[in-house]
């Protein structure tokens, strides 16, 4: 097999596994953004949004550097789909085709773990809203029975006559 085809698959197993272990660091997110949903800790939240949004910054990173490796594998050895790679004849397909299914089930988790968080803060959210609502109503009718004077003392007297 030529070199550099090895060397292709090589890296390509790298950026993958550091794509793995980025990943596994968001679902740790994703599931601490969980805790922070049922808590109503924002400030936690936030955090966390920010944290995962450096993670996702770093996975488009390696996705762009997977890309360029990619491209090439596939001038030099005239294959269109890493599934039409055949095994036998590219060792370095094996172990790559593994990677991306655990990166495959890893990003399965954090869909999942996503859409369960969407829903818990959307009701937070509602949740928030309703008393946001009840806060503003409150202070309508305190205004209303407590009205503020807008008539103030005049301090200053003319002294012209």
């Amino acid at each position: 097999m030529d070199t550099s085809v090895e060397k292709y698959f090589n890296r390509m197993t790298e950026i993958l596994k550091k794509k793995e272990l980025l990943l596994n660091d968001m679902l740790y997110l994703t599931e601490s953004q969980t805790s922070a949903i049922q808590s109503e800790d924002l400030d936690l939240l936030r955090k966390l949004v920010d944290k995962k949004q450096q993670k996702i910054e770093d996975i488009n990173k390696l996705d762009n550097e997977f890309e360029i490796y990619f491209e090439r594998l596939k001038a030099v050895s005239n294959v269109a789909k890493l599934e039409d790679m055949n095994i036998s004849e590219f060792p370095g397909a094996k172990g790559l085709k593994e990677a991306t299914a655990r990166i495959l089930a890893a990003a399965g988790r954090i869909s999942e773990t996503e859409k369960l968080n969407n829903q818990k803060s959307a009701e937070l959210k509602k949740k928030l809203g309703e008393q946001i609502s009840r806060i503003k109503q409150s202070k309508k009718v305190n205004n209303a029975y407590n009205p503020v004077s807008h008539n103030t003392p005049s301090y200053f007297l003319d002294k012209k006559k």
